[in-house]
C-alpha cells in the first residue's frame, strides 16, 4: 500500500509540473498577445496622428490657395473697374469735345 501511495504521489507531482508548465506557456502566450495588441494600437495611433497632420496641412494649403484666388479676383475686379471708369471718362470727354465741335459748327 505504501508503494502505491508513493506512486500516486509521484504521479501527482508529475501532473502538477505538467499543469504549471502549461500554465506558464499560457501566461507567455497571453502576455505576448497583449504586447502585440498594444503595439498594434500604438502603430495605429501613430498612423492616425500622421494622417490627421497630413489632412491639416492639406487644409491649410487649400485655405491659402483660396485666399490667394480671392485676392487675385479682387485685384482683377478692381483693375477692370478702374479700366471701365477710365474708358467711361474718356468717352464722356470725347462726347463733350464732340458737342463743343458740333456747337461751333452750327454757329
Amino acid at each position: 500500500v505504501a508503494a502505491r501511495v508513493r506512486d500516486c504521489e509521484e504521479q501527482l507531482r508529475q501532473t502538477e509540473r505538467k499543469v504549471w508548465t502549461q500554465y506558464s506557456r499560457l501566461e507567455d502566450v497571453a502576455r505576448k498577445s497583449v504586447e502585440q495588441v498594444k503595439k498594434a494600437q500604438e502603430d495605429g495611433k501613430v498612423k492616425q496622428q500622421a494622417a490627421v497632420s497630413d489632412l491639416r496641412s492639406e487644409m491649410l494649403d487649400q485655405r491659402q490657395r483660396l485666399q490667394n484666388l480671392e485676392m487675385q479676383s479682387e485685384m482683377k475686379l478692381a483693375s477692370t473697374a478702374a479700366e471701365m471708369r477710365a474708358t467711361a471718362a474718356k468717352v464722356m470727354t470725347e462726347m463733350g469735345t464732340s458737342k463743343q465741335s458740333a456747337g461751333k459748327v452750327s454757329q
